[in-house]
């Protein structure tokens, strides 16, 4: 994936600029036109940033439970996603938590539902998220939903943390 910074003309003739992450020059031109814009430059910006960070990284169930809150909770008080989901990738220690909410932000801001977003990251949310965010963007109650979803994630990460105790203290005493 590479990060290009690009300046548009929207649909009512003002100048927009910022940054998308595409795999290609071309993808990212062909996102950028199936918006209805108008693209005045497209740059690719130099980054010192791995390849490897997003093939050989991972998102932890800590992580994911993070996000969800973080979204809900701000969306709960009035900040939109995409403030949400740059105020996580700004307090990201985890570089491949910030490669992924960065590329997740770059879609939502070129219009696309932050369950189609999460959709292109099924190593880390499931169909189920994915199908619940969805309900809660078309249903105007995102924040209710993360919130619920927060939960859920909590109890299961509880869970398999009291799963694998179970399991290890056995193996301790032999």
């Amino acid at each position: 994936m590479a990060k290009f910074q690009y300046t548009i003309v929207d649909q009512k003739g003002n100048l927009a600029s910022g940054n998308i992450i595409s795999s290609s020059r071309e993808m990212a031109m062909r996102e950028l036109i199936d918006k209805s814009q108008k693209i005045v430059s497209l740059e690719e910006i130099s980054s010192n940033k791995k390849w490897w960070h997003i093939s050989f990284g991972s998102l932890g169930q800590k992580d994911l439970i993070l996000i969800t809150k973080r979204i809900g909770s701000m969306t709960g008080h009035g900040f939109s996603v995409i403030d949400s989901l740059r105020s996580i990738e700004l307090q990201a220690q985890n570089p491949v938590l910030k490669e992924v909410i960065e590329h997740i932000r770059s879609k939502v801001e070129l219009g696309n539902a932050l369950a189609d977003s999460l959709k292109e990251y099924p190593r880390y949310f499931s169909n189920v998220y994915v199908s619940i965010v969805r309900v809660g963007e078309e249903s105007g109650k995102l924040a209710e939903v993360l919130k619920y979803l927060e939960r859920q994630q909590s109890q299961i990460y509880e869970l398999r943390k009291k799963a694998v105790a179970a399991m290890v203290y056995p193996a301790i005493i032999i």
